[in-house]
């Protein structure tokens, strides 16, 4: 439905360059915090999609990529140093992804970066359009909850 108002008016290849641009922009990369996770997990955020990359053991992963537009809920529970990002696909009502022992700071501006995204995505904005230098900053204001940050 988003989709269609994005690029009714866009070609096929247009249409594609367009998603390629967007998934080649990272906005964040971070990582659970070593010792409290023994193989630290990562997380990713493009402008399309969050990628969560959990490294249970030695030379393994399991990889969740949820577009921004699937994404039901986010939150983030803070201590001192450490956080942990949930986050809750829709079609996934009692199933929240986890990403424990984050740096705080990292948690924060993840949730304030998806949120922004979610924000524009919801009022037909296409980030891959925007080519502004303060890109990042003016998703992250979009996503600023103002009563606790």
């Amino acid at each position: 439905m988003m989709k269609d108002i994005f690029f009714s008016s866009a070609s096929n290849n247009e249409k594609l360059d367009m998603l390629l641009k967007g998934s080649q922009r990272i906005l964040l990369k971070a990582s659970s915090v070593f010792p409290f996770d023994f193989f630290p997990d990562e997380l990713t955020i493009d402008e399309n999609k969050v990628n969560i990359i959990f490294h249970p053991f030695f030379f393994s992963k399991d990889v969740h990529s949820i577009m921004i537009e699937m994404i039901r809920d986010i939150e983030v529970e803070t201590g001192p140093f450490l956080a942990v990002l949930k986050l809750v696909p829709d079609g996934y009502p009692g199933h929240a992804l986890e990403l424990r022992y984050l740096k705080r700071n990292d948690a924060l501006k993840a949730r304030r970066i998806i949120e922004g995204l979610m924000v524009a995505r919801r009022h037909c904005i296409d980030p891959s359009k925007l080519d502004s230098p303060d890109f990042l900053k003016q998703i992250e204001t979009l996503g600023k909850t103002s009563l606790t940050e």
